[in-house]
Formats: C-alpha cells, structure tokens, sequence
C-alpha cells in the first residue's frame, strides 16, 4: 500500500494508508437502514418505488432522516442537505421503528415516556 501523509511529531511518526478493501457500514448490522429511489444510481442500502418509501416515511412506527446525495464526480450523502440547487437533493430516507429505537437504547431513559396517538 502507498502512504497518503507520513506526519512526524515528538520522535512519532503516524502514517496514513488509503484503505483499498472498504467495507460498506450497512454490512456491519447497521442501526438505520437506508432507501432510495434512483435508478442512476447505487447508493447503498434497497431501491425502493416513489411509493413504497412514502409509505415507510408515513408510517408512524419509523423514526426517518432524509438523505441528501451531491454528485459531481463523486457521490455524497447525508442527512442535512448540500448548498447546490443543480448536482443535488433529496434521493431517500434512513429509518428505524420506534420499537427498535426502543430496544438498542434501553439503557436510556425517555422524558417523557413516547407515547403513541391511534
């Protein structure tokens, strides 16, 4: 592997290796799972239909994020938006339900309690 920045500092030296065999963190039982509905591109995550993710973004048992992708070149995404009116936009959502949310933070306690409204 070729060294991106070698830095030396206090008789240390720290080298910095660009990582060749990336794993995507989706593989690695992901909290949030990630959907979209591009057909240019592989975001990540599950392609889904304009109704489908409506669907999931309407159910009031799902926490949801947008997320936002800025292609030039490259593809970026997160969660708040880019300052781009041409090369981007919403492209999908990330989301859990609520009895997830619930389950992987149990050791926190919620104030007040979430409650839902039939």
């Amino acid at each position: 592997m070729d060294i991106v920045k070698e830095i030396k500092q206090d008789g240390k030296v720290i080298k910095i290796f660009r990582d060749v065999e990336v794993d995507s963190p989706q593989d690695d039982d992901a909290f949030g799972k990630m959907i979209y509905t591009s057909t240019k591109y592989l975001l990540g995550g599950e392609r889904l239909t304009s109704e489908e993710l409506d669907s999931i973004e309407n159910n009031v048992d799902n926490i949801c994020l947008p997320v936002y992708a800025y292609v030039h070149g490259s593809v970026q995404l997160n969660t708040t938006g880019f300052n781009c009116k041409w090369d981007s936009g919403q492209c999908g959502l990330v989301y859990t339900t609520i009895e997830d949310a619930l389950f992987e933070f149990s050791e926190l306690e919620v104030t007040p309690p979430i409650t839902r409204e039939d």
